[in-house]
């Protein structure tokens, strides 16, 4: 989406229409859109809310927590973020390793004897 898109569809209701008057960005993919200013006319359908699972013997249980306590609970999802968190920086380091090796690999003429 365009910036601003999403702003303004922020505190709307269902069936509420809106006109928003936006411009693409100047650097957007297609030239003949860059920079142009645009008109959107919009009817919001649905208005959907995210909500949070209370913090309790039910989630924890969801988890598959045998102590189900709250500082259980926290531990656990610390240690799945630092997890996933580290495979993320392993992923990104071994990409760039690849696009660093690629680039400089020398390609032999004959093979070596």
């Amino acid at each position: 989406m365009i910036p601003g898109f999403e702003d303004g569809l922020v505190g709307g209701s269902a069936g509420e229409e809106r006109v928003l008057n936006l411009s693409f960005p100047e650097d957007y993919q297609k030239e003949d859109l860059a920079g142009a200013a645009v008109e959107f006319k919009v009817q919001i359908s649905e208005v959907q809310e995210l909500e949070l699972a209370p913090v309790d013997a039910a989630l924890f249980a969801q988890y598959g927590l045998e102590e189900g306590t709250e500082e259980n609970f926290r531990a656990e999802v610390k240690q799945n973020m630092e997890r996933e968190l580290r495979n993320a920086i392993e992923a990104s380091v071994k990409n760039q390793v690849m696009d660093v090796s690629s680039r400089r690999m020398r390609v032999l003429k004959c093979l070596p004897r």
